[in-house]
């Protein structure tokens, strides 16, 4: 709460620099072996996550069993109530348990310090459903995965940088009879190698 305040109040009159970008209408469905069908999103979601760019689209392989559903949202501007929604909160919204939780390095993509990429890792169920997601906050240069970090370098990126734009990058796997876990971190991981790279131009740093 102290943080929010301070950062409602510092920002005042202030007008964020803007990063060029592309947009994701833009974002390609072919993907080396990957192959996309974009998935629609009614206006009033769009309205009410108050979204300023975003892409969901079913990617898979020609022998892949489930599709990989890759979801970004993207905000110019993060100020009070305009920011990325953490799964973590929205997953039990929906109707669905959380099961293992934790932090996962992906050793297929390196960082720009070497370190490999670290994603949050969900299983999650509801009813026979069963469903693998990773996600993680991609901010101003940063892969965030803890949600209170993600406010605290909102504030100062604010008072230091004038920026306040990032996104939120969401990947679910369906987990079925047919469909090990094992398999789904393994597309998952597959999916990221090829596709996570290409967000540079969508997502600036």
């Amino acid at each position: 709460m102290f943080v929010a305040s301070i950062f409602s109040v510092t920002r005042g009159e202030q007008h964020e620099l803007l990063q060029p970008r592309g947009r994701f209408v833009n974002f390609p469905l072919k993907i080396i072996d990957w192959q996309g069908v974009e998935v629609g999103m009614e206006q009033k979601f769009v309205d009410r996550l108050k979204l300023d760019d975003y892409i969901i689209a079913n990617y898979a392989r020609p022998t892949d069993k489930n599709p990989v559903n890759f979801y970004v949202a993207y905000y110019n501007s993060q100020q009070t109530a305009d920011s990325a929604h953490s799964p973590k909160t929205c997953i039990p919204g929906d109707g669905w348990q959380v099961g293992d939780f934790e932090q996962k390095a992906i050793p297929a993509l390196k960082m720009p310090d070497g370190q490999p990429l670290l994603v949050n890792r969900v299983v999650i169920s509801k009813g026979e459903s069963k469903q693998l997601v990773y996600y993680w906050f991609q901010q101003r240069g940063r892969i965030i995965t803890n949600e209170y970090l993600v406010k605290w370098f909102l504030l100062w990126d604010s008072l230091t940088k004038n920026r306040t734009d990032g996104a939120l990058v969401r990947l679910v796997i369906p987990l079925n009879g047919t469909e090990s876990v094992e398999q789904g971190d393994q597309a998952l991981e597959a999916f990221i190698q090829a596709g996570i790279p290409l967000l540079k131009e969508y997502v600036p740093n």
